[in-house]
């Protein structure tokens, strides 16, 4: 009884005191660049990170940088690090795909069917680890909202400069004065 007791001690403090992380492709090569179907991804996140108005995002500014971007709730502060395509081999435009990306604790390791579009795996975020899963869409108003959740709101990633025209999200207005290089 006593050995039960202890072991239950022990289980919650080595969650709580032992790093959390994932794993990084150690038999895989990069694909400069990203993959070719540069549309983002939209998804969720699962328990206990996840509340009402979370939110994942996948995506490119069109320069072969890729980002993933995390808010846990809806008035949450955003979380954001790079991200990498990884591929056995030459890379493909078709089949699966991993992804991977890992900054101060925060972490992301998947599969992204290019086919299908459909991208989940594992979301480190602090001291929680959870799963993802993503869908990737080809609307504007999508790719709008991917460049909004960057770019502007109460943290934004990469902030607008004050010179920056007034931006509005329905309709969007970012992509009538910008020339970003998003294909499919």
């Amino acid at each position: 009884m006593r050995r039960l007791l202890l072991l239950g001690l022990a289980v919650p403090l080595a969650c709580n005191v032992l790093p959390i992380t994932i794993s990084s492709p150690t038999d895989l090569t990069a694909v400069v660049g990203g993959i070719t179907d540069q549309q983002p991804f939209f998804g969720t996140v699962g328990w206990p990170v996840a509340v009402d108005g979370s939110q994942l995002v996948v995506a490119t500014c069109g320069c072969g940088d890729w980002r993933a971007l995390v808010k846990p709730s809806q008035d949450g502060d955003p979380v954001q690090f790079v991200v990498q395509f990884f591929t056995a081999g030459d890379y493909a435009a078709s089949g699966p795909i991993t992804v991977f990306g890992q900054d101060s604790g925060n972490g992301l390791s998947g599969t992204i069917d290019q086919d299908s579009g459909a991208a989940n795996g594992t979301l480190v975020l602090g001291d929680f680890k959870t799963f993802f899963s993503a869908q990737r869409s080809d609307e504007h108003q999508s790719q709008a909202e991917a460049c909004a959740l960057c770019h502007t709101g109460p943290i934004p990633v990469f902030p607008l400069p004050s010179t920056h025209p007034n931006y509005q999200l329905n309709p969007p207005n970012c992509l009538s004065h910008h020339q970003v290089n998003i294909t499919n």
